[in-house]
């Protein structure tokens, strides 16, 4: 349940985190605790996600850069021929 309603929204609302509470038996405290901590797990595997995402596209690049030194080394090399 806590879930689902994270999904639907991350941030709470006093009355829904009172609702939450109710439903689920724990103090309302106890629902902001576990969103603020859901909150940060999401921020964390967004960060790694982003992170690999760049490495990607770096590698993709250093991948282009190096061949196109390959390339540019071959073309002096005929050129100077």
């Amino acid at each position: 349940m806590l879930e689902m309603s994270f999904e639907a929204e991350n941030k709470l609302e006093p009355e829904k985190k009172s609702e939450l509470a109710k439903k689920l038996g724990l103090q309302p405290r106890q629902v902001a605790i576990w969103f603020q901590n859901r909150r940060a797990r999401y921020k964390t595997k967004q960060l790694e996600r982003d992170f690999d995402r760049l490495k990607s596209s770096y590698d993709s690049l250093l991948a282009d850069h190096d061949s196109l030194l390959n390339d540019n080394l071959l073309l002096r090399s005929q050129v100077n021929r």
